[in-house]
């Protein structure tokens, strides 16, 4: 199976089994910089399964509306938002703020996407729990390190028992 940038039909990978089949490749990553690009949620929307893309340092660039039904967001309160806030982590709003509690270290979400921006590799569906305010969500994670970035699909979502 090959890795294939969902925009233009390029392939970006083929040396491997990716766990997301289509992302986008650096050509059409510098399309969606603004003023003049069309929304990158506009293409997340197209790729048919709940997504979320970020940045490096943990920031929420753009999540299509699966995502966010999923999480019980609005896409205005993920997008832009570190991880935390945008998954509504009842952790990240503690004085030590997103990615520096004690709950931060056993993070599944920040763990795998850590890992797969550090050293490329793909997960597939790995467990995960986001503890909010109102409920908590038992989440299975796929993540895709594409162009520098992650896409992560959320393959399951259902509150906790």
């Amino acid at each position: 199976m090959k890795l294939t940038c969902a925009w233009c039909k390029k392939v970006i990978q083929s040396d491997s089994e990716p766990v997301i089949t289509h992302g986008l490749c650096p050509g059409c990553v510098s399309r969606f910089d603004p003023p003049a690009a069309p929304p990158l949620r506009d293409f997340l929307e197209g790729l048919g399964a709940p997504i979320v893309y970020a940045d490096p340092h943990g920031k929420v660039l753009a999540a299509n509306t699966q995502a966010c039904r999923m999480l019980g967001r609005d896409p205005e309160r993920v997008e832009g938002a570190p991880w935390g806030p945008a998954f509504e982590c009842r952790n990240s709003s503690l004085p030590e703020g997103c990615g520096n509690t004690v709950h931060c270290l056993g993070c599944a979400i920040r763990r795998t996407v850590t890992d797969t921006l550090e050293t490329g590799d793909s997960h597939l569906k790995i467990p995960a729990f986001v503890s909010q305010e109102d409920r908590r969500l038992c989440l299975s994670i796929s993540t895709e390190k594409v162009s520098g970035m992650v896409l992560l699909r959320i393959d399951r979502s259902e509150p906790a028992p």
